[in-house]
């Protein structure tokens, strides 16, 4: 049986460190793993729940500049490998200027 990829945006590696905020209380780092116009995927020791609300933070370096994205969103899916946490974030309230921002660091990785 063939499973159909049901994401909108290709995603790209990242590697780099992601702030997050379960309700902008507890916060932890994450590992970014990738990264698309719509979410990332991170990876954690900290647990994480399907459907938590929570704020991101990260920096991502653009033509040699850095600029930092916060912006919030919904934990969509979560599953667990070892002592890792590996969740997939979905963006919501990203300003234009972030969405920008994101939509030209992916295509610079494509």
């Amino acid at each position: 049986m063939e499973i159909k990829d049901k994401r909108k945006h290709p995603r790209f590696n990242v590697n780099r460190i992601v702030e997050i905020g379960i309700m902008k209380e507890n916060t932890f780092n994450a590992f970014g793993l990738n990264i698309s116009e719509g979410g990332i995927f991170c990876e954690s020791d900290y647990p994480v729940k399907p459907l938590s609300r929570v704020s991101i933070m990260f920096t991502m370096t653009i033509n040699g500049k850095d600029h930092t994205i916060e912006c919030e969103g919904s934990v969509i899916h979560v599953r667990k490998e070892g002592k890792k946490n590996l969740f997939g974030v979905h963006f919501s309230g990203l300003m234009p200027e972030e969405q920008r921002l994101i939509r030209s660091f992916v295509a610079k990785a494509d």
